[in-house]
């Protein structure tokens, strides 16, 4: 007892002589949280933070933390790639807009890490990191229960706007619990991190998220899994992984659209009509296979010729796919540096130690599935909480320094 208190003490001690950390101490206190308040206030937060920590560690190191180089080079490519996709785009004024964020997005996530490497009192941010998803977990529980009933009083907005709202905050903090579970595993003994892991699959189950739900289910597997056998868990994720980024759009068109009958209410089974915006993408994504449209060309495609049993909106927005996005939007050479993105990450995970690279590659896992059946890969708030997730993995594995 003795020793898990002196872990919250001894963060404590070293957060009051670290300026640097006093910026991003509040910003990770809230990163879980803030969400279920507002999912804008987080990417308004977190440059700032940055900035403010950016410029202290300037001062008293008289140096810039410079990212490596691999990062620099999946950075500029990024860019390019992106750059790229804006210029093709069918709405080249929207997509400029889209573009500037996202390089904004990627160049915070660069510093982020690039700050988080030269920190050698990073260690210092787990506690705060561990509190701030256990009160995350406890909010999105009261949230699951009472159907959205806090946000729809503190926003005052509908019952099921809250719910909708709820769950991309849903999706946040599942992303977002991973490098905790770590910290708990660390702190707590080994069974602690799947245990509040665990906690997080119940809280999800009260909420409506399918997408969080089998995520999270999916990612609680994956970690059983690299506990006992991390080498074999390792390869097979790597390699299914790339297999499923190169080969989707083909492996989905050849399935062919899904139908169950139109009695099947879309409300209850949001994958149907996924699954047709799956289908119609894929066949749009073989007829101009090498560049793709442009991109968010999903927001201008016109739907003419999809089939329109459950999927009934007028607009497509978004694949509700990355994989398929990525490809739809940048043809096969988005798919190619987001596969080698993928075994990139791999490698790294490969490079950490045996109780740390687990959960990270159960958390790594959990995004993938989030990205793959929900939401649009270029919406703010997603890629925002992305952006967060390499500095809090480096808070995680971080050693205390004596």
């Amino acid at each position: 007892m003795a020793g898990r208190v002196s872990n919250w003490t001894g963060d404590l001690k070293v957060l009051r002589h670290e300026p640097v950390l006093w910026a991003l101490v509040i910003m990770t206190l809230v990163s879980a949280v803030i969400s279920f308040v507002s999912l804008r206030a987080l990417g308004a937060l977190v440059p700032v933070s940055l900035a403010i920590a950016l410029v202290v560690y300037c001062v008293q190191t008289r140096s810039f933390p410079t990212p490596p180089r691999t990062l620099l080079f999946v950075f500029c490519v990024f860019v390019l790639l992106v750059g790229l996709a804006a210029f093709r785009s069918l709405d080249a004024d929207y997509a400029l807009g889209r573009f500037f964020k996202l390089a904004t997005a990627a160049l915070i996530a660069v510093l982020l890490w690039a700050l988080a490497r030269q920190l050698s009192v990073l260690s210092a941010l787990k506690g705060a990191l561990l509190l701030s998803c256990l009160v995350g977990l406890c909010w999105g529980l009261v949230e699951g229960v009472s159907d959205g009933a806090v946000y729809a009083m503190l926003r005052d907005v509908s019952l099921s706007e809250a719910a909708y709202s709820s769950n991309r905050a849903m999706v946040v903090l599942a992303l977002l619990v991973w490098p905790a579970a770590l910290i708990t595993s660390q702190r707590y003994g080994a069974a602690a991190g799947p245990g509040l892991v665990a906690f997080l699959f119940v809280v999800a189950l009260t909420g409506e998220s399918q997408a969080v739900q089998l995520s999270v289910f999916a990612s609680m597997g994956v970690l059983g899994s690299a506990l006992i056998v991390p080498r074999a868990t390792l390869w097979g994720l790597g390699i299914l992984g790339c297999f499923v980024i190169l080969s989707l759009p083909f492996l989905i068109s050849q399935l062919g659209p899904i139908s169950l009958g139109e009695g099947v209410a879309n409300a209850e089974l949001t994958i149907l009509p996924r699954m047709e915006i799956w289908h119609f993408v894929s066949e749009k994504i073989l007829a101009q296979p090498l560049l793709g449209y442009g991109l968010e060309a999903g927001r201008f495609m016109p739907l003419d010729d999809m089939t329109q049993v459950y999927f009934t909106d007028v607009h497509l927005h978004h694949p509700h796919n990355g994989v398929l996005q990525i490809w739809f939007e940048m043809g096969v050479l988005g798919a190619l540096a987001l596969a080698t993105a993928w075994g990139l990450l791999m490698r790294q995970v490969s490079l950490l130690s045996e109780k740390d690279a687990p959960f990270v590659l159960a958390g790594l896992c959990c995004a993938f599935i989030i990205g793959s059946v929900a939401h649009g890969v270029w919406q703010s708030w997603w890629v925002g909480a992305l952006a967060l997730l390499p500095f809090f993995y480096a808070v995680a594995c971080a050693e205390r320094s004596e």
